[in-house]
């Protein structure tokens, strides 16, 4: 791929969201709903513990090149190497991409039809209006610029604020519309030596209109990166051997969720502390998926 800024495997989840449940029934929501169905709560309401596993999901993803931003890049970059929709169009201009209801190249699993515009001027990715809309009437609108950098050993991309405008179902099966805002978005990657890689990742996150609840977190490793193995071709293998992800609520500053790594072929410590208190260990790709 032309620019393959962070090595990574193109995605076939939703942008946000993951792409299947856990077992775990507390998390019984992709979107993290509520599971007595209660919609509309304040922001500052305890956190319950579907909204707990659900912000810990989306924080992973995007620290394990899994979540928003990985699959912006992924399907940019196809685009970029001239892959053919199979449906639909995809005009490239000097340094704009104009999408026509094109599927195969974003969330091909879910046959999305992609319409709106990319800048890939100035070595960044500037989504205007870049909408992917599924066949059971669900939308997610993508406005916002993906600043990246390569110097090798290192690769980064940074953005100030990337915004994703949602129209999701309920559990009265209506349409709501769902907002997350990213921003002060940094992810490092640093290739240690020719089989090991360390994830950088601090941002912050606002969501509102969800079932399950408003939320405004940050999340942060700069200080306790992650580290993991890589193959030849810089695709990540396995999940992290050391690093631990700390996830702060803005809202409630009593409320701290820390995803520790604590070896290699291990299950994360997954630890909540506030409104849930627990310490546990958990399967990384059960993380993954809430």
């Amino acid at each position: 791929m032309k620019n393959k800024i962070l090595g990574i495997l193109l995605t076939s989840s939703l942008l946000l969201t993951a792409c299947g449940g856990s077992d775990n029934k507390t998390n019984d929501n992709q979107y993290g709903k509520d599971p007595n169905g209660n919609g509309g709560e304040p922001a500052n309401k305890p956190l319950t513990i579907a909204l707990t596993n659900t912000i810990s999901g989306i924080a992973l993803r995007e620290a394990l090149l899994s979540g928003l931003v990985d699959t912006l890049i992924s399907g940019t970059d196809l685009a970029l190497d001239n892959v053919s929709c199979i449906n639909g169009t995809v005009k490239i201009t000097g340094n704009v991409l104009q999408f026509d209801q094109c599927t195969g190249l974003y969330e091909t699993d879910a046959n999305a039809k992609v319409s709106g515009k990319i800048d890939v001027s100035n070595n960044s990715y500037s989504y205007e209006d870049f909408t992917l809309s599924f066949p059971n009437g669900t939308t997610q609108k993508i406005n916002g610029t993906l600043k990246l950098s390569i110097n090798d050993p290192v690769r980064s991309v940074e953005s100030t604020k990337i915004v994703l405008d949602m129209q999701i179902f309920n559990s009265a099966k209506k349409l709501i519309p769902v907002n997350y805002s990213f921003s002060d978005y940094k992810l490092i990657w640093t290739s240690s030596d020719a089989a090991h890689v360390q994830l950088k990742i601090s941002a912050k996150l606002k969501s509102t209109g969800n079932e399950g609840g408003d939320f405004n977190i940050a999340f942060d490793n700069f200080m306790t990166p992650f580290e993991l193995q890589k193959n030849s071709d810089d695709d990540l293998v396995g999940y992290p051997y050391s690093g631990t992800l700390t996830i702060s609520d803005l809202n409630q500053s009593k409320n701290k969720i820390t995803i520790q790594a604590i070896g290699v072929n291990q299950s994360a410590q997954y630890v909540s502390l506030g409104d849930q208190d627990f310490n546990k260990q958990v399967p990384w790709r059960e993380l993954l998926e809430y």
